[in-house]
């Protein structure tokens, strides 16, 4: 089925890159804070 897409010997071919990055306060004991709801 994907060999329909092929065009001059190649195959159509497509990449997503997802970054991401976070911070978060440290309390004064080393640990993250937990909010409860």
């Amino acid at each position: 089925m994907y060999e329909s897409y092929r065009q001059n010997g190649k195959l159509p071919a497509t990449y997503e890159v997802i970054y991401g990055h976070a911070w978060k306060k440290i309390n004064a004991l080393g640990g993250m804070e937990l909010s409860t709801q």
